[in-house]
């Protein structure tokens, strides 16, 4: 038995690691969010506004790939 691992056609693998990076952000901020620790998780709410950018370019995409 073997795994299908193709990716969907359109995936853009490079914004893999880029989500990975806001999920971090935000763990990170939600996780080590003490006092003494603020200023290193200062951008963690950072990682929401990314992923929304994400979300907004690849929901896009996705709308003009089903109008044409």
């Amino acid at each position: 038995m073997s795994l299908n691992l193709e990716l969907p056609k359109g995936h853009i693998k490079e914004l893999d690691g880029l989500r990975g990076t806001a999920i971090g952000l935000v763990v990170l901020f939600h996780c080590f969010s003490t006092q003494p620790l603020d200023r290193f998780t200062a951008l963690g709410w950072t990682g929401v506004d990314l992923f929304f950018v994400l979300s907004g370019f690849l929901i896009t995409g996705i709308l003009l790939d089903t109008k044409n």
